[in-house]
């Protein structure tokens, strides 16, 4: 992989797009990382729902000219990362130990 000088993360599927879209062509080769699966527990069949959010979440940044290898989701329950926050803490930490974004 290209060296890594930007890193953005985001909550949930989409808001790579809604936060930080209009400025992804100032971006100096980003790594976009998503934090949850974009999935609530209590949706039905939330396992497909997650899925279809990963496809919305590659979909939209190969759009706009990033490729999966540029995307990583940490997979984590929408709406109940905030009970983990350790666990949150430590798969960032790791994300950005192993990318060594100049800025996230």
């Amino acid at each position: 992989m290209a060296e890594i000088h930007d890193g953005f993360i985001c909550a949930h599927p989409d808001d790579e797009v809604i936060g930080a879209g209009g400025q992804f062509s100032a971006l100096e080769s980003p790594f976009f990382v998503c934090v949850t699966d974009g999935a609530p527990r209590h949706v039905p069949e939330r396992e497909a729902y997650a899925r279809t959010r990963r496809e919305e979440f590659k979909h939209a940044l190969t759009v706009a000219g990033y490729g999966p290898e540029r995307m990583r989701m940490l997979g984590f329950i929408d709406q109940e990362v905030a009970l983990d926050l350790l666990a949150l803490v430590k798969a960032v930490g790791e994300v950005v130990s192993e990318l060594k974004p100049s800025l996230v």
